[in-house]
């Protein structure tokens, strides 16, 4: 957050009041929200651990976050991703879906 406020040279405090009446979101939302949709890819190209996806130490933390934002947990992610067509409807060859506004912390 401190890089995006000095990027428009204003302190972190001062950047925050502005981002959230333009977004309608915090900055730290809109960056959690960036970091699980680029989890749900990576669970789905990858076979990295859930976990690590984000670099989250404590995975139990990363889960509860996943699961608020997608509705499902990621391991459930994860082998939807890998199931063959047809024995998941409506599953293979989905894109990761888009924001659904801020995630509660």
């Amino acid at each position: 957050m401190r890089s995006l406020a000095a990027g428009v040279s204003l302190s972190p405090s001062r950047f925050c009041a502005p981002f959230h009446r333009t977004v309608r979101c915090s900055p730290m939302n809109v960056l959690r929200g960036a970091r699980l949709r680029h989890a749900a890819r990576l669970l789905e190209e990858t076979g990295r651990p859930r976990g690590r996806c984000l670099g989250i130490r404590r995975p139990f933390h990363f889960g509860r976050l996943f699961r608020q934002r997608f509705g499902t947990p990621p391991g459930a992610y994860r082998s939807s991703a890998e199931a063959p067509a047809g024995e998941f409807p409506g599953v293979s060859g989905r894109t990761v879906p888009e924001f659904r506004g801020p995630v509660p912390v």
